[in-house]
């Protein structure tokens, strides 16, 4: 009796996953809804079972820098950390949900996610890359940026 209520229950809820993805699809993200599979008895559930509703995929901007580092502590233009190019970000059409910078060695990143937007503050920035070139930039604290090691533990 149980297991029928619960097959009931799970198909009155695919309608509001229906919903939620019309709506995500309609603000231009894509989306990717699995096909829900109901368990003939209770018993199968296991085999069953979901791993999510829906899956949104996510804009991820990557930015290999010209420094190494592992963490904030051997960052070299602390306390500053420069997100992005504020023209680059404030005209997107899709924010990205994160920011992700690379050591030139490619063994660790930083990233920052727009999550923490509110607290980023804007600076012009001089561009070495370039003669002459500095343009506004988002900078965030360090204590907004996520260091990860990107080497395979053994």
């Amino acid at each position: 009796m149980n297991h029928e209520k619960f097959q009931k229950h799970l198909q009155e809820s695919m309608r509001g996953v229906e919903i939620v993805a019309t709506w995500l699809k309609a603000k231009g993200y894509e989306i990717q809804v699995p096909e829900t599979k109901v368990a003939p008895t209770h018993e199968q559930w296991r085999e069953y079972a979901d791993h999510g509703d829906l899956f949104i995929k996510q804009r991820i901007e990557v930015k290999q820098l010209g420094i190494n580092f592992s963490h904030a502590g051997d960052w070299l233009y602390a306390p500053r950390y420069i997100v992005c190019a504020k023209h680059s970000f404030d005209r997107a059409d899709h924010k990205p949900h994160a920011y992700v910078h690379l050591s030139k060695d490619g063994k660790h990143a930083g990233i920052v996610y727009t999550s923490s937007r509110s607290r980023w503050y804007v600076d012009t920035v001089k561009d070495s890359r370039y003669q002459d070139y500095a343009q506004e930039c988002y900078l965030a604290k360090l204590s907004d940026v996520k260091f990860i090691s990107l080497e395979e533990k053994k």
